[in-house]
């Protein structure tokens, strides 16, 4: 009983410790409401400017990790010289997939992925031209885990003509049918493809977007392709359990030898390539899947990837924001501290521990942290759809409603708090009570000094912040307005010109009668677009086709 009495009585002062904290709190923001508005509204725009930052991060960093096997999922690329042709290419040879599951033990499974442009897709009355339509074996879902509405991971794309469907383009073609085993039909012959599943929609982390996925095997010439010199596909692997990529990269020089340096004497016409040239080299290199959006310097990649470094740049940014905000707070808590000496003396005559002064005043920092972040979360909200806007994103604020999401706003208002309030709460409660009454606190000289050092050092971080972002604003200018070669203005692409086919000169000279045009050309693919990576050709030969219906 006794216990019970003693630690009754020890708690009860506590609770009402803290309860007396929070009244005291909400009277200084009344009393200095004009103050606390300046510090909660430099905290929020502070706060939202990270926030933004974080979010952008947050799905850079978060690429391709949502796949169940994505730490065993890896992509071959190829890096060489040979004759002087350099070439560093996310593609690869259409035999390397089922070499490598039959010579590399570590292999558990490959998948070859095709993207050849855009397809003329019909259904009825229903005709688009399909951008976003890609090929791949009978594994891609076995690997990857783009999560299946309809149909079985193994048997979706097991026959040839089998296509699975977004829930997007389902609903495009067939509104709210059911589409399974619907015959689609593909550009203007008379192939037809079998629906044979529904998927969900790509996740935005994603480094491949697609709306509808076909059987490769659908075509024999990609079954029976042996040439080791023409790279047109992305091979995927997923690594056996317990095998580690440096045991994997220990095998492929041995795919080099006995498959590739043979193709390319052939293709080349020597007998004792490369020997004769010790600078050349053919080598195929290992990628972590999650290192393909920020790690990647391949060219022909699926889609454009991020760079690694402004990632470091924007989170330098995000932390310097902070930092100046909180030295914000800092300075404008010391340069009023004037006002609350009385109190902290009076106080401290009534028998005030220090502890105890310094906890109230982290909890009204803590408290401020509270509201800026409310508010930075409403600007946040605010601010999202002109930035998506500007720099073509699609960051949400829901990124930020699940578990790690909130344990990441707890710990960053409680940082704030501390960051914020404790020098504050430490100048604050040192405060002796004969000074106060002699209204003599400290030397001003010591004040000055204090108070001209954070306003130094917070012009210091400003210009740092000012710098970074020209640096990054004059990245930006250079990627939208730099030279491409070619005057954009009055060039027009006619799409789908490829379904001429012999007709194509013909069209050629009947469009180059127009007055309006000046001069007519056509290619496989638009500049900058897909392109063959097949780096040689025997002389006098044809060129191989490029399966690219992008023109």
């Amino acid at each position: 009983m006794l216990g019970y009495i003693t630690g009754y009585c020890l708690f009860k002062p506590e609770g009402s410790m803290f309860r007396s904290f929070l009244k005291i709190a909400y009277r200084v923001f009344l009393r200095d409401r004009m103050h606390t508005l300046i510090n909660t509204f430099g905290l929020a725009i502070g706060l939202t400017f990270s926030l933004i930052i974080f979010l952008y991060v947050n799905k850079e960093i978060s690429f391709d990790r949502f796949h169940d096997h994505a730490g065993r999922i890896y992509r071959i690329g190829i890096q060489g010289k040979v004759a002087e042709n350099i070439f560093n290419h996310a593609v690869t040879p259409a035999p390397l997939a089922g070499t490598l599951l039959r010579e590399v033990k570590g292999v558990e499974n490959a998948v070859r992925v095709a993207r050849f442009g855009a397809w003329l897709v019909r259904y009825d009355t229903a005709r688009y031209n399909e951008d976003n339509l890609i090929f791949a074996d009978s594994g891609f879902f076995r690997i990857f885990s783009f999560p299946l509405i309809c149909g079985k991971a193994e048997e979706v794309l097991r026959n040839p003509n089998s296509i699975v469907l977004s829930e997007q383009s389902a609903r495009r073609y067939f509104g709210d049918r059911d589409p399974m085993g619907k015959m689609l039909r593909i550009e203007n012959d008379s192939t037809y493809y079998t629906v044979t599943g529904i998927m969900k929609d790509i996740p935005a982390n994603s480094h491949m977007h697609f709306d509808m996925i076909c059987s490769l095997s659908t075509f024999n010439k990609f079954l029976h392709d042996d040439r080791w010199v023409a790279n047109y596909l992305y091979t995927y692997i997923l690594v056996r359990e317990g095998w580690t990529p440096d045991q994997i990269r220990a095998e492929l020089p041995g795919l080099v030898t006995s498959h590739v340096i043979p193709d390319y004497k052939k293709m080349l016409n020597v007998s004792n390539y490369p020997e004769e040239n010790n600078n050349d080299y053919y080598e195929f290199v290992v990628q972590p899947l999650t290192d393909i959006h920020l790690k990647s310097d391949f060219t022909a990649e699926f889609e454009p990837v991020g760079k690694l470094l402004y990632i470091y740049l924007f989170t330098i940014l995000a932390i310097a924001i902070l930092v100046m905000s909180c030295i914000h707070f800092i300075s404008l808590v010391t340069a009023l501290s004037a006002r609350r000496a009385k109190e902290v003396g009076i106080r401290k005559i009534a028998g005030s521990e220090k502890r105890v002064l310094i906890n109230q005043f982290l909890l009204e920092s803590s408290m401020l942290a509270f509201l800026s972040m409310a508010l930075a979360l409403f600007f946040t909200e605010l601010a999202l759809p002109v930035f998506n806007n500007y720099m073509g994103l699609d960051l949400r604020l829901s990124q930020l409603f699940n578990a790690s999401g909130a344990v990441f706003i707890i710990l960053l208002i409680l940082i704030i708090g501390l960051i914020s309030g404790l020098y504050p709460a430490l100048h604050l409660s040192a405060y002796e009570p004969v000074a106060v009454l002699r209204n003599w606190l400290y030397r001003r000289s010591d004040r000055n000094s204090f108070r001209t050092g954070i306003v130094l050092f917070q012009l210091f971080i400003a210009v740092g912040v000012i710098s970074m972002t020209l640096i990054v604003m004059s990245q930006y200018r250079y990627l939208t307005k730099k030279d491409l070669g070619f005057d954009r203005d009055n060039l027009l692409v006619i799409r789908r010109s490829d379904g001429l086919k012999d007709k194509i000169e013909a069209y050629k000279t009947q469009i180059a009668h127009h007055p309006g045009v000046l001069s007519v050309t056509n290619t496989t693919s638009i500049p900058g677009g897909l392109f063959s990576r097949t780096p040689y050709y025997l002389s006098g030969s044809p060129v191989i086709q490029n399966y690219s219906a992008s023109t």
